[in-house]
Order: structure tokens, then C-alpha cells, then sequence
């Protein structure tokens, strides 16, 4: 286990004030994992990263990292562990805006020992062309594009993510999304990942649920190669057949649509079926593996 928390406490204030945010977490993620970590407003789960992230430190329990304990470090260590092992991406995109692209990526490359190759960084990330431009002269996505290539530029062990997406619009934070599949698969980083949207769950290795400082619920999806762009792809046929789509109400429809407007085999028609009941991680999977293997084609 890469990541290994045990019986997690954290409270802040005293008295009047005092209010127990973490109450024993205990849970783990493996390397090279995607995580999601979701729950409602002041469930607990920014202070659950932040303790992580060394940002924070715990009133008890255990948070180790690739095997050494992070909980208890002095802040000193902890400044060499943040900048060692973790990259942090957030909401706001915190750019120094008197940087260039460039500059505000080499920041983060100055302090790392074996830091990526920055050329193929910018072009994996769509930047190459934006790279001397100031933070004021891009648009959210391409801010939020220099922001993840930042903390990326450290080759860390361990990202980071708070709400990544929750400053763009629905179309940009799909991109950015695929690009964060396409870094997992590409260097193998180990994600955290904390967000409201609903529909990033069925896309990433584990879903961790917190509730009231607590973890309410977590699994684990059977995913193939990049679940992500095939949901989208999804969407965009039941789209083309007239229909809406919403990744986050994902039911038995989507599965009929497929079956009825696609020349699906029959074989595959009745393992279609199987799923009719809701878009499980299943039937996630069976939709997939059709698209994958090429054995339908759309006749409109």
C-alpha cells in the first residue's frame, strides 16, 4: 500500500469553538491509483488532503507514504517531503502573474532533483504555443493546464488535487480530466482527488466517501483503458441519436439508445441487457469493451 492512513483524528478550536472535523479515519490507496475523494460541504474531506499534504498536522493516528510516517514530522521534514513527494493542484490556479507560463512551471523545476523534461511537459499539456504568454493573457483551462504542469514539472510521487475543475466550465473540466487519466497512465502518479462532481466516479481506480469526518463509503471500479474518454464518447453518440445525456443520472436508458440505434451484434445485444438495469460499473465496463473492439457501428 503506497498510501496508508490509520484512525485519522483532527479538531480545531477549543471550548465554545471546538469541533472534531476527522473523527478515526482509516483507509489506503495504491500506487499509481486515481482516487476520488467526495462528500458534502464540510464533511471533512480538504482537511482529510491537507493533513495528507503535510499542510496540516493531525492531533493522532498514522499517515504513511510510500513507507515512512508523515504524521509527527517537524516542519522542516515536512517541507522536504512536500517537496520530495507531492505536487499540489487547487481551485484557483495561484499563478505568479508577472511569470510567463514557462517561468511559473520552472518555480516548481528549480526545486526538484529529477525534475520531467520541460518540452515534452508543455507539449503533452497543450501549452508549447502558450508558453511565453502571462497568466492575464489565458483562458481558465489553459491557467489551470499551467497550474497542473507546475506541479507535475517535480515528477512527484504523490498529486494532490482540491476541486480541480470547480472554476471551469462543464466542457473544459471534461478536458482536464482526460488529461489528468492521460498523466496517470502516462507516469503512473499515485492521485487524490477531492470534488463535487458526481460523474468522476465511475472514471478512477477507488472513490473514498466521507461523511461527517468519517468515511461513509468506499470501493473500488473495475476500470479498462481511459474510462474517461470513453464516457464522453458515449455521450457524444446518444447526443448524435437525438437523445441528452447526463453523465451524472447515468440509467437504463443510455443502455436501450445504444442497442437501438447501433447495428450491435446479437451476442452483444443480450450482454447489453444485462446491465439494463442501471449503468453499474458492469455495465461501464461491457459498453466499453464493445467500443473498444469495434464490434458495432452507428447507422444513422
Amino acid at each position: 500500500m503506497y498510501l496508508e492512513v490509520k484512525n485519522m483524528k483532527k479538531s480545531y478550536g477549543k471550548d465554545g469553538s471546538y469541533i472534531q472535523v476527522l473523527k478515526g479515519i482509516t483507509t489506503g490507496v495504491e500506487q499509481g491509483e486515481m482516487c476520488v475523494i467526495q462528500g458534502t460541504s464540510g464533511s471533512g474531506k480538504s482537511t482529510f488532503l491537507n493533513c495528507i499534504g503535510g499542510l496540516d498536522t493531525l492531533d493522532s493516528g498514522s499517515i504513511k507514504v510510500d513507507g515512512k510516517e508523515i504524521a509527527g514530522l517537524k516542519q522542516e521534514a515536512l517541507s522536504d517531503y512536500r517537496r520530495d513527494n507531492l505536487g499540489f493542484i487547487f481551485q484557483f490556479y495561484n499563478l505568479v502573474p508577472n511569470l510567463t507560463v514557462r517561468e511559473n512551471i520552472q518555480v516548481c523545476e528549480y526545486l526538484a532533483k529529477n525534475p520531467l523534461n520541460m518540452e515534452e511537459l508543455l507539449e503533452i499539456l497543450g501549452l508549447t504555443e502558450h508558453q511565453n504568454k502571462f497568466p492575464s493573457q489565458l483562458s481558465g483551462g489553459q491557467q489551470q493546464r499551467c497550474a497542473i504542469a507546475r506541479a507535475l514539472i517535480k515528477n512527484p510521487k504523490l498529486l494532490l488535487l482540491d476541486e480541480p475543475t470547480g472554476a471551469l466550465d462543464s466542457k473544459t473540466s471534461q478536458d482536464i480530466l482526460i488529461l489528468l487519466e492521460e498523466i496517470n497512465q502516462k507516469y503512473g502518479t499515485t492521485m487524490l482527488l477531492v470534488t463535487h462532481n458526481n460523474s468522476i466516479k465511475n472514471m478512477v481506480h477507488k472513490v473514498i466517501i466521507i461523511k461527517d469526518g468519517q468515511i461513509h463509503k468506499e470501493y473500488k471500479n473495475e476500470i479498462e483503458e481511459s474510462p474517461m474518454k470513453t464516457l464522453l464518447f458515449l455521450g457524444d453518440s446518444i447526443t448524435d441519436c437525438g437523445h441528452s445525456f447526463d453523465p451524472e443520472n447515468l440509467g437504463n436508458g443510455y443502455v436501450r439508445i445504444i442497442a437501438e440505434n447501433f447495428s450491435v451484434q446479437k451476442d452483444d445485444v443480450k450482454i447489453l441487457n444485462k446491465g439494463i438495469d442501471g449503468f453499474t460499473n458492469y455495465t461501464h465496463n461491457i459498453i466499453l469493451f464493445i467500443i473498444k473492439t469495434h464490434r458495432f457501428s452507428y447507422h444513422h
